[in-house]
C-alpha cells in the first residue's frame, strides 16, 4: 500500500475514534461578532468542516444527521437547489422532513455541490464522509483559540432554538427536526437580554 494511500487511512481512523466523553458544555450566549470571526477563520483554514457547521448554525440540526446527508437528498440536484429531503434513516426521531432552501442556506447547498465528485453533501478534505468526531474535535480546539469560548457543534443547535423558538416554535422545530416542545422549552428555550428587552418593549 502506498504511503500517501495510508496516511489518509490513518487521518480518518483519527477522526472516527471516540474520545472520552464530558460534561456537555454550558451555553454561552456569545455576541455575533465573536461567531463572524469564528466562522471567518474557519471558513479561510478548513472550508470542508465551514459549511457543515454554518448549516448547524443557519437549522439548528443534529452534528451526526448532518454529516451523512448526501447530494441525492437535495431536490433536484441541477441547475437549482430548491429543497433539502432529511431521510427519517439518518435522524434521531426516524423521521422523514424537508427544508425549504432560501437565501444564505440555499446560497451554501449551491457551494458544497459545486466541483463535488463525491455523494457526500458535506465531504471533508480527503473527499470522503466527514466524520462526526473530527467535527466536534476541531470545533472544540479552534474555537478555545479564536474567540477564548470552547464550543461544540450543539451550541449551533442551543443557539438556534434560543434565538428562533420565540418567533415560531412551529417553524423553527420543522427547521431543526426537534419534535418534543417539553424538550425544547427544558433544554434549548434560554431566556436573554436580548429576548427579554424585546418582549418588554412590546408590553402594553
Amino acid at each position: 500500500m502506498k504511503k500517501s494511500i495510508k496516511k489518509e487511512l490513518l487521518y480518518d481512523v483519527r477522526e472516527e475514534m471516540p474520545t472520552l466523553t464530558s460534561e456537555p458544555l454550558p451555553y454561552i450566549n456569545l455576541p455575533v461578532t465573536d461567531l463572524d470571526k469564528l466562522f471567518s477563520y474557519i471558513k479561510q483554514h478548513r472550508i470542508d468542516y465551514y459549511r457543515p457547521y454554518r448549516y448547524m448554525y443557519l437549522t439548528g440540526r443534529r452534528p451526526g444527521e448532518t454529516c451523512l446527508y448526501e447530494k441525492t437528498d437535495v431536490i433536484p440536484t441541477t441547475i437549482e437547489p430548491k429543497e433539502l429531503h432529511i431521510r427519517k434513516e439518518i435522524t434521531k426521531t426516524r423521521r422523514d422532513s424537508v427544508i425549504y432552501l432560501t437565501g444564505e442556506l440555499k446560497t451554501l447547498i449551491q457551494d458544497s455541490l459545486r466541483g463535488n465528485s463525491t455523494k457526500w453533501l458535506f465531504p471533508n478534505r480527503k473527499n470522503r464522509k466527514c466524520w462526526n468526531d473530527g467535527v466536534y474535535k476541531y470545533l472544540r480546539r479552534v474555537s478555545e483559540r479564536v474567540i477564548g469560548a470552547q464550543l461544540s457543534p450543539r451550541y449551533f443547535r442551543k443557539r438556534f432554538h434560543t434565538t428562533k423558538i420565540p418567533i415560531s416554535m412551529r417553524d423553527a422545530m420543522s427547521i431543526s427536526g426537534l419534535k418534543d416542545t417539553r424538550v425544547a422549552m427544558e433544554h434549548y428555550a434560554y431566556s436573554t437580554p436580548e429576548g427579554q428587552a424585546k418582549i418588554l418593549a412590546k408590553a402594553i
